[in-house]
């Protein structure tokens, strides 16, 4: 059973794997971020999180018998979320601290990781098409902007001006998920940058439903933009809300159909 204070010298043995087993997708190189979310979780819902950064030097000789049983134990279980490709670099750490760093130093080179964000950013963008709903598409964008800002995050100094950058960049964003639209969501797409302001990509991904159609994310695209053009205060004259929704409705108005007229010809004898 799996006890709280790991310097107290009557702490029982880390025992309770089968009842809260740890579940994550094995360690392969790629998915490092995922992986390290999911251990240090575990172990922390376990009362070892110390065992991840803790050296086994800096254990007092009292402590220590225990401690290194503790330890092994749980470094055991941490090694079984390693994929056997990669398991041979391991073999010489046998500490959670050690397994721990080794990781962190092997799969977090912040240049490859943000040339992956933006190779997954061009997966999604670049084929204009979208698999799914509109929702899954902004999603998956919006998911790109999560990992960016994690690799850089802003580099302002007060609260204020990393909130504006964080906004800049998420508006950013949305023009690049506007740019992989296919051909039948144009009109959202000149609507949206026809407007006085571009809504970042946070406020479009909440305000849909998953299954929406164009016609009506487009309805309700407009309303976002009449709002968010109220919230802000502009110093130069932009386009009213009422027009902007005037048109959106001509956008939304069906179209006639084309007659198509075919003539048949027939060859005489």
């Amino acid at each position: 059973m799996a006890a709280n204070n790991t310097s107290n010298g009557s702490k029982g043995i880390f025992t309770n794997y089968i009842t809260s087993p740890l579940s994550t997708e094995k360690l392969n190189g790629s998915n490092y971020d995922s992986w390290a979310a999911d251990i240090k979780l575990w172990v922390t819902g376990q009362g070892y999180k110390d065992h991840l950064t803790t050296k086994s030097d800096t254990v007092t000789k009292a402590d220590k018998p225990k401690w290194e049983q503790i330890d092994a134990q749980l470094c055991s279980v941490i090694k079984s979320t390693l994929h056997p490709d990669i398991k041979p670099i391991f073999r010489p750490h046998i500490t959670c601290e050690s397994v721990w760093s080794q990781a962190k130093k092997l799969y977090t080179n912040d240049t490859q990781r943000l040339y992956e964000v933006c190779h997954k950013l061009m997966n999604i963008i670049t084929p204009k098409k979208i698999d799914g709903s509109i929702s899954t598409y902004l999603g998956n964008v919006h998911s790109a902007l999560h990992d960016f800002n994690e690799l850089l995050p802003p580099a302002a100094s007060s609260t204020t001006e990393q909130e504006k950058e964080r906004e800049q960049r998420s508006t950013f964003f949305m023009l690049l998920a506007l740019y992989g639209l296919p051909e039948e969501y144009y009109a959202i797409r000149d609507q949206i940058l026809g407007s006085a302001t571009v809504p970042n990509i946070s406020k479009v991904h909440r305000s849909f439903d998953s299954s929406v159609s164009p016609s009506i994310f487009l309805s309700s695209l407009c309303s976002l933009l009449s709002s968010t053009i109220h919230n802000y205060n502009f110093s130069v004259k932009v386009t009213n809300p009422p027009l902007l929704k005037h048109r959106c409705k001509r956008w939304l108005r069906p179209k006639p159909r084309r007659e198509i007229h075919s003539e048949v010809r027939v060859n005489k004898i």
